[in-house]
């Protein structure tokens, strides 16, 4: 817990019931007999001004109960976008281990690649394992990694304007196994080795930054580093699909591929890799299999994670999660204090018409006359404070740009679905 911010909201907590218990207390004090007594006659003064705050408060209530609920149907229409989102690769039946090797035990990458391979080896063994791969930054992960670079057939670019890119290393198995879909050229392979020439797969981001069509991409060269900066000059010789490598709801951005096997410009990163197991079934059901085979070759050797990697990728959803959850609990309170709030002030306004009613039924008046009166006072709220609502919502609207992801920030049918239920609200309270 921090402590001043729990203290801010106890302060104004306090300070809030502190408010509302003071206006009736202040207002009692200049209580005036005449006028007390006046108070029960339609249209008298005092009733009036009362009538009004009350009428106020409730079309506040409303208006803020529509913005949150407005706001908080985007991020529910965001979070279910997010979730069917097409990630680039079949993320089903997948297990991924994550392990990062000690530099005393494995000090160079030539021992870290042998490690690996009888790793893998081992685990593609096992029963109920389909296939193995390795990969330096699994999807989802992040930025584990990023560089200039620039196409050695296009004009040298300014010191700021040279562009990043993600880079990860892939072993010869790892597109197959994770079925990511190559749109040309070929996949890593055995003759992608040590002392070969440097090679790269570009992902379809990188590729419609610079070429036409994937067909074009193929066979260029690229200076890894970029015009300014030590480096070597690899060759395209694949391109992707894009890959969710910043989480389902992340961005997009260019990726290089370097081949597993071969040396790049920063040998120590091999000390962390993930080992991705396509399953027959299960994932889960393999855990204890896999664990046993890793601690048969390196039982010192610790395991960052472990899981079944659709649960991997959806918690980078978390945060996303946290904030519709989050807002919704303030629509759905928000919706209690307005229901509330409607149902008061008509409660009020009712009672002191007692008699009022009681004239007009015995002038021949029906219920449901009496009744669409009352409730035309529950709309007249209502539509005022959806008019102010809906403003302020559309107005906020592009506060969210930033947090929505598949849909709009701004959507009519998101706003008309709001207001069907800040109606449905007033209806039901009045």
């Amino acid at each position: 817990l921090d402590l001043p911010v729990l203290g801010f909201a106890a302060a104004v907590t306090i300070a809030t019931a502190v408010l509302a218990g003071l206006v009736p207390v202040l207002a009692a004090g200049r209580l005036d007999v005449a006028s007390a007594l006046r108070d029960g006659a339609v249209g008298s003064g005092s009733a009036v001004r009362g009538q009004r705050l009350r009428g106020g408060l409730v079309i506040g209530e409303i208006a803020i109960t529509l913005l949150l609920s407005y706001t908080s149907a985007g991020l529910i229409r965001s979070l279910i976008a997010a979730q069917h989102a097409d990630p680039g690769f079949d993320s089903h039946d997948l297990l991924a281990l994550g392990l990062q090797v000690s530099p005393a035990e494995y000090k160079t990458n030539d021992q870290i690649r042998e490690f690996y391979a009888t790793l893998t080896d081992a685990l593609r063994r096992q029963p109920g394992i389909f296939d193995v791969a390795l990969v330096t930054c699994p999807p989802g992960a992040g930025d584990c990694g990023d560089w200039w670079y620039s196409p050695l057939n296009r004009p040298v670019p300014a010191r700021a304007d040279v562009p990043l890119t993600l880079f990860l290393a892939a072993d010869v198995s790892y597109f197959r196994t994770m079925g990511i879909r190559m749109l040309a050229g070929r996949e890593f392979g055995p003759s992608d080795r040590a002392g070969s020439p440097l090679v790269t797969i570009v992902n379809e981001d990188l590729l419609r930054r610079w070429w036409p069509s994937p067909q074009a991409a193929i066979g260029q060269r690229i200076k890894f580093g970029g015009p300014y900066n030590e480096g070597d000059v690899v060759q395209i010789v694949g391109v992707t699909a894009n890959v969710s490598q910043m989480g389902l709801d992340g961005e997009k951005q260019p990726q290089m591929f370097f081949p597993w096997a071969q040396d790049g410009i920063f040998p120590a990163f091999l000390n962390s890799a993930s080992v991705m197991m396509r399953t027959k079934g299960n994932p889960a059901a393999l855990i204890p299999v896999v664990r046993r085979t890793l601690s048969s070759l390196n039982r010192n050797l610790p395991i960052r994670s472990l899981l079944p990697f659709d649960e991997q990728l959806g918690a980078t959803l978390a945060r996303r999660r946290f904030s519709t959850l989050l807002l919704g609990v303030f629509a759905a309170l928000a919706i209690a204090l307005a229901g509330v709030g409607i149902y008061g002030v008509l409660n009020y306004w009712v009672s002191v018409r007692n008699r009022e009613i009681a004239v007009r039924m015995a002038l021949g008046a029906r219920r449901p006359t009496i009744l669409r009166w009352a409730g035309w006072q529950a709309l007249r709220l209502a539509f005022a404070g959806i008019a102010l609502g809906a403003a302020g919502g559309w107005s906020a609207a592009r506060l969210l740009k930033s947090m929505v992801y598949g849909v709009s920030e701004r959507s009519p049918v998101t706003m008309l679905l709001a207001i069907v239920v800040v109606l449905a609200i007033v209806a039901l309270a009045a």
